[in-house]
């Protein structure tokens, strides 16, 4: 378990992009994440995910949570999109989250497009811990060694 002080020192200043079209779900993931020190960019679909990731900085962000569920364009096909870009940071952890219980998780992150999948409603604790772990190892930082 990562103690809340490392978590509010890894967080602090990095930018997560939310999409999620549900606004409920949208501000709870808000409330989980931004009290932990994370700058939260929601969008509420796919494509404007895309856009909003396409348009902003190389390591902008340091992951995307996504919904996998949503109109207009789910979070598989964005994730998609962003993996088959020329970008530099096209590899970025993306998280997927979703209502379906009886979705498959190991066949959704063994495609390769999304690193992990969880189901809603999710822990805090859960979310912030994949953030850490992921983003960690993404930038090639001894996760236990951390010290902010």
């Amino acid at each position: 378990m990562i103690s809340s002080e490392d978590i509010k020192n890894f967080a602090s200043g990095r930018n997560i992009l939310l999409v999620e079209d549900n606004e409920i779900n949208a501000g709870i993931a808000r409330a989980q994440l931004e009290p932990a020190g994370f700058n939260v960019a929601w969008v509420d679909d796919g494509s404007k995910a895309c856009e909003m990731f396409m348009n902003s900085k190389p390591h902008h962000y340091c992951a995307i949570v996504t919904d996998l569920i949503m109109p207009v364009m789910d979070g598989m096909e964005a994730a998609k999109i962003i993996r088959n870009s020329d970008r530099a940071d096209s590899d970025i952890p993306i998280l997927g989250i979703t209502a379906n219980a009886f979705s498959n998780n190991d066949s959704l992150s063994s495609e390769s497009v999304i690193n992990s999948v969880i189901s809603k409603p999710y822990k805090r604790e859960d979310l912030l811990e994949w953030i850490y772990s992921s983003v960690m190892e993404y930038e090639k930082t001894d996760v236990t060694g951390y010290k902010g």
